[in-house]
């Protein structure tokens, strides 16, 4: 079986920015949780929706836009500098036959956008499930930290 790691990315918010915002505003967990602006989480949800759209369409250009040009992706034994090893890192997740992503969960952890997600492979089977922390600076993704979960 061919190996498929991005399990960070992929993430894919289960609600856009609207929603987040109506969930802080009910209290949700969409704020981050050290007090920052309201209005600034909500716009690091939209450079990871973003990230999580140009996944699901299948556009690897428009995803490594996504992230700062030294972003790092780290996680699971592997770190990727730059667009260059992000785009390998990547590759086979945008190729014919790539696995969809399944999001489980989503929110802020602080300042961070997270993600709970997995993959949905092309017959039925399912990876479930990852963990992704996502700073961002600028509109930009510049770290992404990987885990798995359960």
């Amino acid at each position: 079986m061919r190996k498929f790691l991005g399990l960070a990315a992929v993430g894919l918010l289960i609600t856009g920015p609207a929603a987040w915002a109506q969930s802080e505003q009910a209290g949700g967990n969409a704020a981050a949780s050290d007090g920052a602006a309201p209005q600034q989480a909500m716009s690091d949800a939209a450079v990871v929706q973003a990230h999580v759209d140009a996944y699901r369409t299948g556009d690897i250009n428009a995803f490594l836009a996504t992230f700062a040009k030294d972003a790092i992706v780290e996680g699971l034994g592997i770190t990727a500098n730059g667009h260059a090893e992000i785009r390998k890192l990547y590759a086979l997740n945008f190729a014919p036959g790539g696995p969809k992503l399944k999001i489980v969960e989503s929110g802020m952890s602080g300042p961070n956008v997270y993600l709970i997600n997995g993959h949905v492979f092309g017959d039925g089977r399912e990876l479930c499930c990852g963990y992704s922390e996502f700073t961002i600076e600028n509109g930009k993704i510049i770290y992404v930290a990987v885990n798995m979960v359960g």
